[in-house]
């Protein structure tokens, strides 16, 4: 999974630096949190980050990214995603 965050002041302008942020992956059927053991962050531009990390198992979860220091997520968090293992088929008309 990988993600853009883009920090954003009160005013809307990008802020340059690598902010930490913590985040947490929850598993939506057991509620249980689950490890993420390859959790990276890189600062591809100015005010933008890369956030990126593996999710081998399947199901469906919530990505949270927040600031710890002062008890605040991102916006648009909690993310829903699912991840399915195996061949996926559809159909274009």
């Amino acid at each position: 999974m990988e993600i853009f965050i883009h920090q954003l002041d009160q005013y809307g302008n990008l802020v340059s630096g690598l902010y930490p942020f913590d985040s947490e992956v929850v598993e939506r059927d057991t509620n249980l949190s689950i490890p993420i053991s390859d959790l990276h962050f890189e600062e591809v531009d100015a005010g933008i980050q890369l956030f990126s990390f593996s999710n081998l198992e399947p199901g469906n979860f919530l990505l949270t990214i927040y600031d710890s220091k002062h008890d605040k997520s991102i916006s648009n968090m909690p993310y829903v995603y699912t991840v399915f293992i195996g061949k996926v088929s559809c159909q274009i008309s």
